[in-house]
């Protein structure tokens, strides 16, 4: 189970107690005492001191409910270079000779299935085969007319 799937199951079985409790403070007796000291250790704040308890609420409801930046951050790695798009244009016409009626979401099934793309996503694949194809058609153009100034 992923960290962020814990999460939420621990969260929604918090509310299910708080919706289903008599009294609001009902839930206290399932709630482990120890992770507010942990927590006022790792932040180095006194959860006895109501002020930085409140502090600690505060960071617990930031990471957890907070507003989050979309997308990728900027200037991270994503492993898509010249090399990983001609390799996945070569597998795509490998599985597509071998399997001509596959769409393409079929196919970056199966190029998954192999050790170069096994970590990632088919969907992630697919959204990549159109611009592995016209990268690999911009490289061939390009050595084509190299090889034509070359000749002459």
């Amino acid at each position: 189970m992923s960290d962020h799937r814990a999460i939420q199951s621990r969260l929604d079985s918090y509310k299910r107690r708080l919706e289903s409790a008599s009294y609001k403070f009902d839930v206290t007796s399932a709630i482990d005492r120890r992770s507010l000291k942990l927590a006022g250790r790792f932040f180095d704040l006194d959860p006895k001191d109501p002020i930085l308890r409140d502090w600690l609420l505060y960071i617990l409801a930031d990471v957890l409910f907070g507003r989050r930046q979309k997308g990728r951050p900027s200037g991270s790695n994503t492993a898509w270079d010249f090399n990983r798009y001609f390799c996945l244009q070569y597998l795509y016409h490998a599985v597509k000779r071998d399997n001509p009626k596959l769409g393409n979401a079929k196919i970056a099934e199966l190029i998954c299935e192999f050790d170069e793309f096994k970590n990632n996503d088919p969907e992630q694949v697919r959204q990549h085969i159109g611009r592995a194809l016209r990268e690999h058609a911009k490289f061939e153009r390009r050595r084509r007319e190299s090889d034509k100034k070359g000749r002459d």
